[in-house]
């Protein structure tokens, strides 16, 4: 409960660049990026009292550079009976990385897909409705937004060949 470090296993030491017995009896903050020591302080004042399990990401110092690590925290009971926490630090600067490189490829894809003049959109299985649609396509197929409905739902009621639309999509 003091945020010491009483115990370290040799990944932990690892990942914090210490000797596990020079660790032990040193204030965890000690690690912790300096941006990220308001909201792990904040997050602790609210969460210890719980003395539930709980996750946290922030980034931990490091000599070369800092890094992405998820704390899993588990309660327990010192062998004086104090509320403890048990704490596993996984390194997710990979995982950090990647969600950064999907999220800018996600805001590209939308800036295409919104600007585009062609109608595009996109239809979501297993019923094929409308799960994304730009200007050009709301345009082409007008009425209520495109949003949830079925292309046939959009579509003249009978083809030109003579079949229901509905059909033609249900096919």
């Amino acid at each position: 409960s003091d945020g010491k470090i009483a115990e370290c296993n040799l990944t932990g030491a690892t990942l914090l660049e210490g000797d596990k017995a020079a660790l032990q009896g040193k204030p965890f903050t000690d690690f912790i990026h300096v941006e990220d020591q308001d909201a792990y302080y904040l997050w602790r004042q609210q969460r210890f009292p719980l003395m539930r399990p709980a996750v946290l990401e922030l980034r931990l110092r490091r000599s070369q550079a800092p890094f992405w690590a998820r704390l899993e925290v588990s309660t327990t009971k010192t062998a004086e009976g104090a509320p403890s926490w048990r704490v596993a630090i996984s390194d997710v600067d990979q995982l950090k990385s990647a969600e950064r490189a999907v999220a800018s490829s996600e805001r590209r894809y939308r800036t295409l897909f919104d600007g585009a003049l062609e109608a595009l959109f996109t239809l979501s299985p297993p019923h094929w409705r409308v799960s994304s649609a730009n200007d050009a396509a709301e345009a082409l197929f007008p009425g209520s937004p495109m949003i949830g409905r079925g292309l046939w739902e959009a579509s003249p009621a009978l083809q030109k060949e003579g079949f229901r639309s509905e059909e033609a999509y249900q096919a």
